[in-house]
Order: C-alpha cells, then structure tokens, then sequence
C-alpha cells in the first residue's frame, strides 16, 4: 500500500492556446505546458484503491506542480490514508528548475519529506521527520515527484523512436541518483479516458533489480501519461491510469 500511494505522477504537454486534443500533425510541435487538471485511479487486482489529481500552474518564470492521493472503497475503511506532494520552482526556457519539494502523508504511517534546492551552491537539503542530510546536486537534478514532469519535456525535445534513452539527476531519500529510461515502442491501449495510440517507455534499474516500471505517453494528448504499470519481482501489480483531464475550460471527453 506504500508503495500505492507513492506518487507515480506526471504531466501533460500543450499549447496553452490549443485544445488538449491536438491533432497527429500538432503534436511534435506543441512544446508549452497549460495550466491543467488531471485525475487519475490508481487499481491493483483490477480494483480501485485511490484516486490521485494531478495539478500543474506556470507563468513566465515559475511553475507549481502538486499531486493529492487518498484511499478510496473498502480499502480507505482499513486505511484512510492521503499523500499530498507539491514541487514550486523556476520556469526557464520551457524548462524546470525545483527549489522546493514538499511531501506529506497521513493516515497510520505519517511521513513528511522536503528537499530545499540551493542552485548558488549546489547542494539540496533534504529533511524527512525531522533529520536533514546535506546532498551535492549538478545542473538538471530534479526531486523524484518532478522527474515526471521533466520526462515530458525531454520526450518533447528528442526523438520518440525505439531505443531512444532519457537520464535525469533525481534527489531520491537523501541520495542523489541517475534515472534512466527507453523508449520501447508504440502500443494501443485501453484506459478510462478511451483508446490511445501510445509511445511504451520502461524504466532501466540495475542488474539484479526484478521490479519494472512501464510508461505509456499518448501523443494525442500530448504526452500526458494515460498509464502507469509497475509490476514487482513476485508479479503483483499495480497501476496508475486516466480517467479525464481539465485544461483551461477545456475538458478531454470520458468515458464515465
């Protein structure tokens, strides 16, 4: 169930002067992030054990990118557990740099987590219940809720063709780490929001590591991730996926 409510979060990238639903010929073009709304189920075992929103907000030099997660159904009557995470920082050149994460769960297992970003020196300051660990950062390191919204940018600007690699610093549990993912092709896929022609990405981990992570991204909606499967070493899974987005006063159409 940590691992459940752990934000598997993301993004969405648009024109803000277009609709959400672009057209094929739009998408590569269309580099600008919207202020939105989206909300997602997270299921494992094909049930509904939270809903997660997703929010984004930005103007000419800064954004807010924050997500709220909370049981839901006869699991929220056993746990009635909520995390909510916000990463504020500077926007430059259509690019993010964090200065502040924050995280915070309630429920039986209370945790609160915070990365304060230092670009003068370089170093991060990161502080989970109370003790704080000093970390040295380089250019691009992002907190590990933003490394979503900084996958979406990275895509927007490289080729999305097979065996493409994306890498990003991620201040991750007072540890600064290399992520890495690739591009495993394109997939369709069925999710609550409708049917979407997808671009597959997995997350790569270390030898010896069984987990496995997969991102599907759909080009018609401009990269917004629809899905997210991550399965464990014993084969149980679980996954995040879309039900409606808000963009403006635009609303993408439902199946609900």
């Amino acid at each position: 169930m940590q691992l459940a409510l752990k934000s598997f979060l993301f993004f969405i990238l648009a024109a803000n002067s277009y609709s959400l639903y672009a057209s094929p010929e739009n998408t590569q073009t269309q580099n600008i992030l919207p202020d939105y709304k989206a909300y997602y189920a997270l299921k494992k075992a094909g049930i509904t054990i939270a809903r997660t929103v997703v929010e984004f907000s930005h103007d000419d030099k800064t954004f807010t990118y924050s997500s709220h997660s909370k049981t839901v159904g006869l699991v929220a009557i056993f746990r009635d557990d909520q995390i909510m995470e916000k990463t504020t920082g500077q926007w430059i050149n259509g690019q993010i740099r964090p200065d502040t994460y924050r995280y915070q769960r309630t429920g039986k297992k209370k945790k609160t987590k915070n990365i304060d970003f230092n670009w003068t020196t370089n170093k991060a300051m990161y502080e989970e219940n109370n003790n704080k660990t000093a970390i040295d950062i380089r250019k691009h390191t992002v907190d590990e809720f933003s490394n979503q919204l900084a996958i979406t940018l990275d895509l927007m600007k490289n080729p999305q063709i097979e065996g493409t690699k994306l890498s990003f610093p991620v201040v991750d549990d007072a540890i600064l780490k290399q992520r890495a993912f690739i591009v495993e092709g394109k997939e369709k896929i069925k999710v609550k929001a409708g049917d979407f022609e997808t671009i597959r990405i997995k997350r790569l981990r270390y030898k010896g590591m069984n987990r496995i992570t997969y991102f599907w991204f759909a080009p018609t909606l401009h990269l917004l991730p629809v899905k997210i499967e991550h399965i464990e070493s014993d084969g149980g899974k679980i996954s995040l996926e879309l039900i409606k987005v808000e963009t403006g006063t635009v609303k993408a159409p439902t199946n609900e």
